[in-house]
């Protein structure tokens, strides 16, 4: 029941262990070194999203982050505004040249976290997700990492049922 919505790529051959652990070791150093700082980390996350095969295209991607895209353009915007610096214009003082890109970097970051979890859960089934946070867990001494576990494995078997009712309810809306 799970594998119903799994997308066919080669990331769906690699254990949920392993893809944890890469995507854990990817999401550290994107957010935590600057954007310019040297382009391997940008470029693994690229070859990683954009290298797929199978359904888990560059065009499938594009639509997910145009789903989020006023939380991007938020981040940006509340980067660009509250950032002191030099003004983008001479008539205006409020939108910084600093701020503006220290905003668009923090975009660029979370899109790249974003694709790479859609594209982890786009090629692994909900239980082999909550069973590798429960070994990792358990790996790593956590305390309650088996009911983190059950809990995103609950979350995640949940996600197909508000999806459709999330579709439900923009097509009655939109029929009024």
């Amino acid at each position: 029941m799970d594998s119903g919505w799994i997308v066919a790529s080669f990331l769906s051959r690699i254990r949920a262990g392993v893809k944890l652990s890469a995507f854990a070791l990817l999401a550290g150093p994107l957010m935590a070194f600057p954007l310019e700082a040297p382009g391997w980390r940008t470029g693994a996350a690229a070859a990683l999203l954009l290298g797929l095969s199978g359904e888990l295209t560059a065009a499938a991607l594009a639509r997910r982050l145009f789903q989020w895209r006023w939380l991007l353009l938020a981040i940006v915007l509340l980067h660009a505004l509250l950032t002191p610096g030099r003004p983008l214009t001479p008539w205006m003082d409020l939108p910084s040249r600093e701020g503006l890109f220290i905003g668009l970097g923090q975009g660029a970051r979370v899109g790249m976290l974003m694709g790479l979890a859609w594209a982890m859960g786009a090629s692994t089934p909900p239980s082999a997700l909550a069973s590798a946070l429960a070994d990792g867990g358990a790996a790593l001494g956590w305390k309650g990492a088996a009911r983190w576990s059950a809990l995103a494995l609950y979350t995640l078997g949940r996600l197909p049922f508000l999806r459709g009712e999330t579709v439900q309810a923009r097509w009655s809306l939109a029929a009024r």
